[in-house]
């Protein structure tokens, strides 16, 4: 008897998970004001210092980290408050892993003969827009909020720079539930810059990205590109090819 075998092949790889864009600011026509319902974007919580905020820009106006990019100017001049827009995320962040990633700007430049001394400032949140993550770039440093107190990175940014943050959620004990999370800022070529890590984290489920410039009354002007997400951790994939045994008998 002759048998003929083909062998079963499998082949396993790493896949990373894929980023996810929550908005890069490539499919709007430049002077797009990005305020209620426009991409997906509402002004959050009745905030909005200038009716003419936020709007889509290009290298025309500032230096660009990756194409078109989102202005946000607080001159305060429609009202005493923020200027701060909310968007929710494609899918919800969750796991040990999962991260928001943003690249921002400061600029130097007076507001109304007044000198830069805002801040941007970026948070996850949940359903019911409760902060989980808050991290940022002001005038002076890089924050983040840590049990509602505000804290500083050892490094401190410089005007007119692009900047990555990026927000990680962490299960501290690996039980299955986010508690913490870990704020990284990078330079534009992604080389790590400076870091906090295993900050409180109270609430689990993150479900939108709120962008913040200045504060009642800080006045600043902030950019921001290339907003994403990574929902998932890598995964390891299997695939199988053959598996078959043929037998005969000849005669």
């Amino acid at each position: 008897m002759k048998k003929k075998v083909i062998v079963l092949i499998v082949v396993a790889f790493l896949s990373s998970a894929n980023a996810v864009v929550v908005d890069n600011f490539e499919s709007y026509a430049l002077d797009t004001v990005m305020d209620n319902g426009v991409g997906g974007w509402s002004i959050y919580g009745g905030f909005n210092a200038n009716t003419s905020s936020p709007v889509v820009k290009d290298s025309a106006s500032y230096s660009e980290f990756n194409g078109q990019f989102l202005m946000l100017k607080d001159d305060n001049s429609y009202a005493n408050s923020s200027e701060a827009i909310n968007k929710n995320t494609p899918v919800a962040l969750t796991k040990d892993g999962d991260y928001l990633q943003v690249a921002v700007y400061i600029s130097s430049e007076t507001i109304n003969g007044a000198t830069a001394s805002g801040s941007l400032i970026v948070r996850l949140e949940d359903e019911f827009l409760h902060p989980m993550t808050s991290g940022g770039i002001a005038w002076r440093q890089f924050t983040y909020t840590d049990n509602g107190v505000t804290r500083y990175t050892a490094l401190r940014p410089s005007f007119n720079t692009w900047y990555v943050l990026r927000s990680t959620l962490r299960d501290g004990n690996s039980d299955g539930v986010v508690d913490s999370w870990d704020f990284d800022v990078f330079d534009a070529y992604m080389n790590p810059y400076t870091s906090a890590h295993a900050i409180a984290l109270s609430y689990t489920t993150a479900t939108s990205v709120t962008l913040s410039c200045a504060g009642t009354s800080a006045k600043g002007i902030a950019l921001v590109d290339e907003i994403t997400i990574i929902p998932e951790p890598a995964t390891v994939i299997l695939l199988s090819i053959g598996g078959f045994i043929f037998a005969g008998r000849k005669h």
